[in-house]
């Protein structure tokens, strides 16, 4: 089976056909000891097995990837064109896998879309080519065509059929109990995360800053929806209301294990770590207002850890970032006085002060974004840590 003369379109659908079908059945015979392995718990027996299994599925994948790059090479050669293309075509497979992972996932980047569509259009039309278009007439430099069989053809048509057949019903299959599974969900609103008892009631205790009912709540929540990267960010939230950081910590990360694009965890995360971890929060702040760039807060949280860190040329633009998103801003505007102050840029720093005075005169501590403002939370409980002095009063 090496890359070597010609094959026609007959010759090809049939041997492709034969190495997805004995593929699938390899695939099916290594892939079913794994739930025996499984079953089995921490043994040297199952761990024996799942790794039998593993390495047995690398070797089909392989051996199948390697099967039909020699067909298509040598249906590529029968118009006169080389192999190598194929080398292109398993690139476009890789792509194509971007999008086939994404299921995984909450939430697919950007990048995985666009490569992923690529992918799979780049290889539906390389097997349309491979398919229809005709060998050349006579020798070519690969050499000349072989005489054809006329079993081949039938076999080729037949494959056809089958394949299409079996695609229908498949479809057929597809629909029905994709109808049915979505008709049992939508009574209701079944499995819908934001139309949980359990999701409803958590938050509404965190508008009422109850951390304990919004913890329990979604505790439970979070048994219902373990993918859900939403549930495991209000969970962080309770723990945070609670002062449990660490816990905190965890339901953030594990938000963003499930969605990595999730700009609020980011934030949290950052706001959590503020102190601890000063260089973890920066790099969390900055992939919030990455995802986020329209949130004032998150570079709110940005310019207040460089601000922790004396880094206050780039404290400056994340703290006027957040007030030209939010005019009336006061802690942002409350910290960009200070940093200009230790930059020795009185006049702004006297120009945002006013500002500051004028906004709490008009609002008072009421026009923060909420109450979660752990810095405004700080001053309540009587920290002072790394607080505006306004708040120290």
């Amino acid at each position: 089976m090496l890359p070597r003369g010609r094959i026609d379109r007959a010759q090809f659908i049939v041997r492709s056909a034969l190495i997805w079908t004995v593929g699938g059945v390899l695939m099916f015979v290594i892939v079913s000891p794994l739930a025996f392995g499984l079953t089995r718990g921490r043994t040297v027996i199952a761990g024996v097995t799942v790794t039998v299994v593993i390495v047995g599925w690398v070797l089909a994948v392989l051996l199948f990837f390697w099967g039909m790059s020699m067909q298509a090479a040598k249906r590529l050669h029968d118009f006169n064109h080389s192999g190598g293309w194929v080398f292109v075509a398993l690139l476009m497979a890789v792509w194509a896998g971007r999008i086939a992972r994404t299921p995984i996932r909450d939430s697919p980047s950007d990048a995985d879309v666009a490569l992923g569509t690529l992918g799979i259009f780049g290889l539906l039309i390389f097997g349309l080519i491979l398919l229809f278009v005709r060998g050349s007439k006579g020798a070519n430099r690969f050499g000349a065509p072989q005489v054809e069989k006329k079993g081949t053809r039938v076999a080729a048509t037949a494959v056809v059929w089958v394949y299409l057949i079996a695609g229908f019903v498949w479809l057929l299959m597809l629909a029905f109990t994709g109808g049915v599974i979505s008709g049992t969900k939508s009574k209701g609103d079944e499995g819908k995360p934001d139309r949980d008892p359990d999701v409803i009631k958590d938050a509404q205790a965190l508008v009422r800053k109850d951390g304990s009912t919004a913890v329990e709540a979604f505790t439970n929540a979070s048994h219902k929806f373990p993918r859900s990267d939403a549930v495991f960010l209000g969970l962080g939230r309770g723990y945070g209301m609670l002062r449990d950081n660490d816990s905190a910590r965890q339901n953030y990360q594990r938000a963003l294990d499930l969605n990595p694009r999730n700009g609020d965890a980011w934030m949290y995360l950052g706001m959590t770590v503020y102190e601890s971890e000063p260089s973890k929060a920066i790099d969390a702040c900055k992939k919030a207002t990455e995802l986020k760039p329209a949130d004032s807060f998150a570079w709110f949280i940005l310019g207040l850890t460089y601000e922790s860190q004396k880094e206050f040329s780039l404290a400056i633009p994340a703290l006027q970032r957040a007030v030209q998103i939010r005019p009336d801003f006061v802690e942002a505007w409350t910290s960009l006085a200070d940093v200009y102050s230790v930059t020795g840029d009185y006049k702004r720093s006297s120009d945002a002060r006013r500002r500051v005075e004028a906004l709490k005169a008009r609002n008072g501590p009421d026009n923060l974004k909420n109450e979660d403002n752990f810095r405004y939370q700080k001053a309540r409980r009587g920290d002072n840590t790394n607080c505006p002095a306004f708040l120290k009063n």
